[in-house]
This record gives C-alpha cells, structure tokens and sequence, in this order.
C-alpha cells in the first residue's frame, strides 16, 4: 500500500508534465482572429516594435529560466548532500513548485504572448512581402521548445529518488510523453 506523502507525490509528478503539454499544445492550436490592415509605414514601426519586444521576451524567459533552474538545482543538490531521506520532502517539493510557478506563470505566458507576437510579425511579412520570421519558424528545431519540459521531469527524477519513492511510474509517465510529443510532431510536421 501507497503512503499518502507516496501518493501526492506520484500525482504531482505525473500532473506537471502532461499539464505543461496540454497547455502548451492550446497555444499552438489557439487561433488569434483577423488582424487590421494599416499602410506600409504603419506596418514597418509596428513590425519593428513587435521585433525588439519579442528579442526583450525572449532575453527575459532564457535569463529567468536560467536562475529558476540553477537554484532549483542548488537547492536538491543541498537537500541530497545536507538532509536525511525523511526530511526532504518537503525540499523536493517546494523546488517543483518554485520551477512549476516560473515554468506556467512566466515561461509559458510569455510563450503565449510571444506566439501572438510572431504570428503579427509573420503577418506583417506576408503584408510586405519578406520572409524572416517565416523562414526561422520553418527552420527551427521543434525539439527546442520542449526544453524546459525535459528540465522540469529532470528535477522530477532526481528529486524523486531523493525522496526513495515510486520510479517506475514515473518512468512510465516520462516514456508516455515522449512517445506523445514524438508522434505529434511527426503528424503536426507540415502543419
């Protein structure tokens, strides 16, 4: 039989990943409505506004990203050096929640608005017929995106074995991700 501490465990665990996913799949899916038609000058300050906000966002994510995962690091390696097994549940999960709530509260809003803003540069480009944003969407590796998601069941697997507990499930959960991400970037390819 499962303790319960066992249990929230096994939950959280299995949770975090797959709600990542879905949320970010609805982005991807989100259709934005029409956008207004402006004369070429107009478009030409908005593109280059759009431009610097999305380098801003992008700057913004990978620097915050970077501290989240640095000091959630710090703070398992701590806990696993430092702690008895007993006492470091709590550390495994306060370092899942604080990446959790950088992870769904900055990173993928801001992946949210940053698709939006792609989507009005890319409109922009049509509008004035070059293709830089579109070329770089066709060229980027769809694996990168899924970067903090790997991040985030890293900090799963090893903050799990600090705590001793179910890895099987877990395992299973991270080979039913793959599998997923695998086979919807093969039939979402061309799309």
């Amino acid at each position: 039989m499962l303790s319960s501490s066992t249990l929230v465990v096994l939950v959280i665990s299995v949770l975090l990943p797959w709600t990542y996913i879905v949320g970010l799949l609805y982005i991807d899916r989100r259709r934005t409505g029409s956008w207004r038609i402006a004369p070429a000058r107009a478009l030409r300050e908005e593109y280059r506004v759009l431009e610097a906000y999305v380098a801003r966002n992008e700057n913004t994510i990978l620097v915050t990203g970077t501290i989240f995962v640095a000091g959630s690091l710090v703070l398992l390696g701590e806990s696993a050096r430092t702690c008895e097994q007993n006492s470091r549940l709590p550390i495994v999960l306060g370092v899942w929640a604080i990446y959790s709530i950088w992870l769904f509260f900055i990173q993928l809003l801001g992946y949210r608005i940053q698709s939006r803003a792609y989507g009005r540069l890319r409109d922009i480009e049509d509008t004035l017929q070059f293709e830089a944003h579109g070329y770089l969407l066709r060229q980027r590796d769809m694996l990168r995106r899924w970067v903090w998601l790997a991040l985030l069941n890293a900090f799963i697997l090893f903050g799990s074995s600090l705590i001793e507990t179910e890895l099987p499930v877990i395992w299973l959960s991270l080979m039913a991700q793959i599998v997923f991400l695998f086979t919807y970037s093969v039939f979402t390819a061309d799309c």
